[in-house]
């Protein structure tokens, strides 16, 4: 297959690249560039730009760009370049596909399980609506930018990933060194549910959608077990064999990242299971979170 890949350059999209390159695939970079590089499609969603000739022949599309949503305290600027990066883009890159005279057959576009909400135990597949807040929002908004491919007939599927992990990016690379050191520790109360998933996970379960045509709509990329944020402090603390007896009380990280940052990315109950991958017969590689360190360190 040729498959284009937007955001290959980021912590998901290299190891998607490199996994279809060794199954034989031909992948095409989307990157934002005017200039004609082999394996490379130029693409300025900013300035409207988007070199569709060499778009043709496409067999699939997987669009993985964003802002980082923790990057930065969230002012109304930064707000905004969050939910722009994603709806403009998506909006864009969803509108020239129609015009190809070979459109794709699937778009695989971003999202993620930011669109539940802080749901506390509430198990949520597929089928649950949106919660309240930014996150939401904006996962909501990013969704419906695809919807132009959807109505020119392209299977369309939004994978809400979870947390990530992995050791060369993403949020958890980030974490590990204060693992390491003892230095981290449970947030607020730690009841909070996280849903997670491996980066080999991650990576199948894309190119799983792209190869099977009845898979559309959201799906879930998290794995079957989610665990508590205390649980996940100790099982990664322990596979480190370092302490993690601290505990970050609430306050202090509003303080630090500002009421709603702190809220939904770090104090958001998510009780997530993937549904629909389970239903087409997804077999995932780390069932458990032990599992997936134990891999992973």
């Amino acid at each position: 297959m040729r498959v284009g890949v937007s955001g290959a350059t980021g912590f998901i999209g290299r190891h998607l690249c490199a996994r279809l390159r060794a199954r034989g695939d031909e992948v095409s970079q989307l990157v934002r560039s005017r200039e004609k590089v082999r394996g490379k499609i130029a693409w300025d969603a900013g300035n409207g730009f988007l070199d569709l000739r060499s778009l043709e022949g496409i067999d699939a599309v997987v669009h993985l760009g964003g802002e980082s949503i923790a990057a930065r305290r969230w002012s109304t600027q930064q707000r905004r370049e969050i939910l722009d990066s994603r709806v403009s883009g998506t909006t864009f890159l969803s509108e020239q596909l129609t015009h190809l005279e070979s459109p794709p057959d699937v778009l695989v576009s971003a999202s993620a399980i930011g669109y539940y909400g802080d749901r506390g135990t509430e198990v949520l597949d597929e089928s649950s609506v949106r919660g309240r807040g930014f996150l939401p929002d904006v996962c909501e908004a990013w969704e419906a930018a695809t919807s132009e491919a959807g109505a020119a007939g392209i299977r369309v599927a939004c994978i809400r990933t979870g947390l990530v992990l992995g050791r060369d990016g993403g949020v958890f690379a980030k974490q590990l060194p204060l693992f390491k050191l003892g230095l981290a520790g449970t947030l607020g109360s730690g009841t909070q549910f996280m849903s997670w998933i491996s980066i080999d996970d991650e990576v199948d379960a894309i190119i799983r959608i792209v190869d099977d045509r009845r898979i559309q709509g959201p799906v879930n990329l998290t794995s079957t077990t989610p665990v508590t944020n205390k649980v996940f402090t100790r099982t990664v603390a322990n596979a480190l064999r370092r302490p993690a007896f601290m505990r970050i009380p609430k306050r202090v990280l509003e303080i630090g990242l500002g009421t709603d940052m702190a809220t939904e990315l770090l104090m958001a109950s998510q009780f997530v299971v993937p549904k629909v991958l389970q239903d087409a017969g997804f077999n995932f590689h780390h069932e458990t979170l032990d599992d997936a360190l134990a891999d992973l360190l």
